[in-house]
């Protein structure tokens, strides 16, 4: 009895299947021309929106990047009027914080630049350089205070 209950609804499904298969005329398949257009919205668009995602993290990058050196030229000048009065030790501060200020706009230049294969770890690159900076401001705060 099983067997034949089997069969019936195997034979049943298989007799609607050319039913859910034929075009009832009432919605129209999209041309292949129309696929390619539809495909190439979807892949503008992402690009789109990818840029505008990467021009808003460099403007950030930035925007970071000119406080710290503006909250910073204040501790840049003190320390090379120190190192012109023949202090090495603020000699050396001035240069670690000119060749900290280099690499961090060189990193935001890499953001810049990047592939959307590599802007992950050029943003991690800015970031830390950002971070060595602040830190070297932070230094010669410190050095400064003495």
């Amino acid at each position: 009895m099983r067997n034949i209950v089997l069969a019936l609804s195997t034979a049943l499904a298989l007799s609607l299947v050319p039913l859910a298969c034929s075009d009832s005329g009432q919605e129209k398949k999209p041309t292949l021309q129309e696929t390619k257009q539809k495909a190439k919205e979807a892949v503008d668009s992402a690009v789109a929106y990818s840029k505008e995602q990467k021009d808003k993290l460099v403007a950030k990058f930035k925007e970071g990047l000119d406080q710290i050196q503006k909250d910073g030229d204040k501790l840049l000048v003190a320390a090379k009027e120190k190192a012109a009065q023949g202090q090495e030790k603020y000699k050396q501060l001035a240069a670690q914080i000119e060749q900290k200020r280099q690499a961090a706009a060189a990193k935001l230049k890499a953001v810049q630049e990047a592939s959307k294969d590599n802007l992950e770890k050029a943003k991690q690159d800015a970031a830390q350089a950002l971070e060595e900076l602040k830190k070297a401001y932070r230094d010669a705060k410190e050095a400064l205070k003495k």
